[in-house]
C-alpha cells in the first residue's frame, strides 16, 4: 500500500524532533579560556530534568581539575534543561573572583549533555552532543553578579541564566525559528502523504474501472458472436 512509506516517514521524523538538541556552540566555534562561554538548546521531550555538562576532547583522556573543571570534564551539573542556556564563566570561580581559573585550550572540543546521575566516567549514549570547537587563551574582562529572576539557578560550577535572558543568540528566538523550520517540513510531508494516498486511489479506481470495461466487452462480443452462429441456421429452417 503505498499510504505506509509515508506514515513511516512521518513518524520516524516526528519522533527525531522530540529531543533535547545544543544549539550552540555551532560547528568551528570558538570559546575562551576566561569565558564567558554560552551553551544553548532546546528540549522539546522533557524525559529528562535536569544534566550535567561534560567537556570532551577527542585526543585527551582527562583533565588537570580545577575549580572550573573536574577531570572526567564535568563543567556544572543538575543544570534545569527548562533553562535553555548555561554561562560557562570559569574567571570568575570560585565565588565570583578571578583566580586564574581556566578552561583548557586546543581544538576539537565537544559537549556532551549526560544525565544528573552520571559522572562522567560511564560509557553511555549521551542525551546531546555539539558540533566540535575551540577554546583559545583569553584574558578576564570583568565578574558580575549572575541575573536573578524566578526561572534562574546557580550551579556551582557555573552561572545559569533566565530562558530567553541571552541577547545574541536569543533561545526563545531560536526555539521558534526552528519550530518554524519542523513545522514547515511537517507540513510538506502531510501534503505529500495526502498526494501520495489520492494516487494510490486513482490507481485503484482506474484499475478496477479498466478491468470491469474489459469484462463488459468480452461479454459483449460473447454474445455478438452467439448471434452470427444462429443466423444461417434460422434462415435454413425459414426455406424448409
Amino acid at each position: 500500500m503505498l499510504c505506509l512509506p509515508f506514515l513511516s516517514l512521518l513518524l520516524l521524523l516526528a519522533s527525531g524532533c522530540l529531543a533535547i538538541e545544543i544549539l550552540s556552540p555551532v560547528e568551528n566555534a570558538v570559546w575562551t579560556s576566561a569565558g564567558p562561554n554560552w551553551l544553548v538548546w532546546q528540549n522539546q521531550t522533557g524525559d529528562f530534568s535536569s544534566f550535567n555538562i561534560q567537556l570532551v576532547q577527542s585526543n585527551l583522556s582527562a583533565f588537570i581539575p580545577s575549580a572550573a573543571i573536574t577531570a572526567n570534564g564535568i563543567l556544572a551539573t543538575r543544570v534545569p534543561a527548562s533553562l535553555l542556556s548555561y554561562s560557562i564563566t570559569p574567571s570568575c570561580m570560585p565565588d565570583g573572583i578571578d583566580m586564574g581559573t581556566r578552561l583548557p585550550v586546543g581544538n576539537g572540543f565537544t559537549l556532551r549533555l549526560i544525565p544528573a546521575d552520571q559522572a562522567g566516567t560511564e560509557v553511555m549514549e549521551a542525551l546531546a552532543v555539539s558540533q566540535p570547537f575551540d577554546i583559545v587563551e583569553r584574558n578576564a574582562t570583568s565578574c558580575e553578579a549572575a541575573p536573578t529572576s524566578s526561572s534562574s539557578a546557580t550551579i556551582s560550577t557555573g552561572t545559569a541564566i533566565p530562558a530567553g535572558g541571552l541577547s545574541t543568540p536569543s533561545p526563545s528566538h531560536i526555539k521558534a525559528i526552528v519550530g518554524g523550520v519542523i513545522g514547515g517540513v511537517m507540513a510538506i510531508i502531510l501534503a505529500l502523504l495526502a498526494l501520495g494516498c489520492w494516487f494510490w486511489k486513482l490507481r485503484r479506481d482506474t484499475r478496477r474501472k479498466t478491468v470491469e470495461f474489459g469484462i463488459k466487452m468480452g461479454h459483449r462480443m460473447s454474445m455478438n458472436g452467439t448471434q452470427a452462429t444462429l443466423g444461417p441456421a434460422a434462415v435454413k429452417m425459414e426455406s424448409a
